[in-house]
Order: C-alpha cells, then sequence, then structure tokens
C-alpha cells in the first residue's frame, strides 16, 4: 500500500541530534550548465557545470529544560561578534531525514548558515528564519 509522506515524518538533524522545534524545512538542489556553443553552430549545446545545494529552515526559539537552544546554536553561525567574519569553522553538518518507520532517509551535507532572521507578534510564538548553503558534495543521500 502507498504511502505518503507528511510533515510528521520529517525532521532536521545538527549533528547527530534532532533538532527539537522545527516548524519546516526546505531544500534545493541545482546544476549549472556550461554553454559550449562554437561560431557557425545553429544549436546551444551545453556540458555539466557546478552543483549548488540551499535551503532554509523556520525554527521555534525556545529554551529547553537542560537550558539548551538548538536555534540559537544555528543562529550563533552568523549573528555573533566575531569581527574575521565567516570562517571554516563555521560550518555545521545537517541532516533533513523522513522516517519510515525504522527506515530513515536522508539527505545530510556541511553547510554555512548565509542568513536569519527574527520574527515576533503579539501572541504568536517567536520564530527563527535561516538559509543554508551546503559546501562540498552531499555527504549521505538516502531518499
Amino acid at each position: 500500500m502507498s504511502k505518503p509522506y507528511t510533515g510528521s515524518d520529517a525532521s532536521l538533524l545538527l549533528g547527530t541530534e534532532e533538532l527539537a522545534k522545527v516548524k519546516q524545512y526546505s531544500f534545493s538542489a541545482s546544476a549549472g550548465l556550461l554553454e559550449t556553443t562554437s561560431l557557425g553552430d545553429s544549436t546551444r549545446t551545453f556540458t555539466p557545470g557546478l552543483r549548488t545545494y540551499t535551503g532554509s529552515a523556520t525554527l521555534i526559539y525556545y529554551k529547553d529544560d537542560d537550558n539548551s537552544n538548538d536555534a540559537s546554536t544555528l543562529l550563533k553561525s552568523i549573528i555573533n561578534t566575531n569581527t574575521s567574519g565567516l570562517t571554516s569553522s563555521d560550518t555545521k553538518a545537517l541532516t533533513m531525514r523522513l522516517t519510515d518507520g525504522a527506515t530513515n532517509g536522508d539527505v545530510a551535507m556541511n553547510v554555512y548558515i548565509t542568513g536569519a532572521n527574527f520574527s515576533a507578534s503579539p501572541g504568536e510564538i517567536l520564530e527563527a528564519q535561516i538559509s543554508f548553503q551546503a559546501t562540498g558534495d552531499l555527504s549521505t543521500v538516502t531518499i
């Protein structure tokens, strides 16, 4: 019998730990093409170029019972007092997971957090949105 996946089947992991309060995430993969058309050709031709992986997530900003805060860990990658900007030590291991019983479908990568913002309004839970850019190849693809 077929099974449609829902948000209940999805999770986002930072390293090996599931981020507890994720409202949504998205992921995009694209491949660039390099034009190889020569003068005199009547049709454009291309060869594969570089791949790019980007994404975003909306995190519910909260403090856990042990005072940990998953959203804060990601936000501090870009919102900090470091005067030298992003460095190679600022990469984070992120995994997007779909769970089907005991089977996990993962897309894992090392990313730089490239954007962050907060959203707050009366009567609503504080949310933090992040955007990220993968660096290097995907480390796991089991979807």
